[in-house]
Order: C-alpha cells, then structure tokens, then sequence
C-alpha cells in the first residue's frame, strides 16, 4: 500500500530541504504511477508537529502511494561508523527510495563485524547501505557518478558546489584520504573516516 519512502530532517521544528524532497516525491509517482501529484498534506503534519514540538532534531518518515500514506516523527542520532566491508551487487536497483529495502537490507547482513558497507557493481563505488559517499582528494570532495540513490542532500551538495561527481572505482580507493557519509539526516561532514577504515574482502 505504501511502496516508497522519504525521510526528511527536522530541526528545532524546522523541515531540512523539503523542497528537494517534495521534487522526488513528485518524481517517483510520475515514474511509478504516472501522476505528478503525491497525497502527503505537509501543512497538517506541519500542524500536528507544532502542537507537539520540541528543540533537537527528528526524522520525519513517510510512506506513501498513489493516494494515501503515514508517518512517524523520531528523534534522531547518528550510529557510529567506524569500519566499512565493500560487498558486490551488480542487479540491485535502487533508483527509487522504496519502502521495502529488503534487498539493502540483505547486502547489509553480510558486514560480519564492520559498521556498515560499500556497494559495489562491476567494480564501481555507488553508495553505503543508508548512506550517500564522498571521497576527499588533495582538498576536493567527489562523489561516486554511479550512486544507487540520488540523495537530496547529494543532489543539493552538487548544485552548491560543495562536491563533484566522478567515477570512483574499488582500485581507486588509495587516491583518496577521508571518506565521508551523508544523507538527509546527516550533514555532510559530520560522519568522516580515513579511507582506511575501508575494508575490501
């Protein structure tokens, strides 16, 4: 009934790049269903959230469909990232953010004692199991041209000049210094590793 999913930041009662957000949304219906227009009422959830606010900040998920969704409102804290196993996957598709992430979550089962993961397919970088990537450089951030998602922070990170976007492949990984996830919940920057920390099987 709910086949797609957005998650979007709220801090101190504030939406984060709700209208990258809203863009997607509109993408995936027209892609899915063939209809630009999604049924998510942001100014009654606004509404409801103002009578229940509070400083900090939370994750707003939302599952829709064609003409009906829900949602909850949690608070939010970024789960440490110490460690990364790269896992192949050359037929996932991930284009749109679905609901059931059951193949994700498949790939994720197989980090042994690692953190979290690398996706790969035929060699190339994409993204990590709930995360968009950047690499760093000599001073420059690139983004892998081959994400399994186009996240919304990703996309705003691009057109604000802040990353680029290059192919990146497993057996480039000694160009690069730092590591960095990010996702609309997490600001860019916020969760860095040596590249190092990168472990491929």
């Amino acid at each position: 009934m709910y086949p797609l999913l957005e998650s979007i930041k709220i801090s101190d009662g504030e939406y984060q790049l709700l209208d990258y957000h809203t863009r997607r949304m509109t993408r995936s219906l027209m892609e899915l269903y063939g209809t630009a227009a999604h049924p998510v009422e942001f100014e009654k959830i606004t509404e409801e959230l103002n009578t229940n606010s509070s400083p900090g900040i939370f994750k707003l998920r939302i599952e829709y469909g064609k003409e009906e969704y829900k949602y909850t409102v949690t608070p939010y804290s970024i789960k440490p990232v110490q460690s990364l196993l790269v896992v192949d996957s050359d037929t996932l598709d991930y284009s749109l953010k679905y609901s059931d992430r059951s193949p994700l979550e498949q790939l994720y089962s197989k980090r042994e004692m690692h953190d979290d993961i690398i996706i790969c397919r035929h060699g190339a970088i994409t993204d990590s199991y709930y995360a968009n990537l950047a690499f760093e450089k000599d001073g420059v951030w690139f983004t892998p041209d081959t994400p399994l998602l186009q996240g919304v922070k990703r996309t705003w990170l691009i057109q604000s000049g802040a990353i680029k976007e290059k192919e990146i492949y497993i057996e480039d990984l000694p160009d690069y210094s730092r590591i960095c996830l990010f996702n609309a919940m997490i600001e860019f920057g916020e969760l860095e590793l040596p590249v190092g920390a990168i472990h491929i099987p």
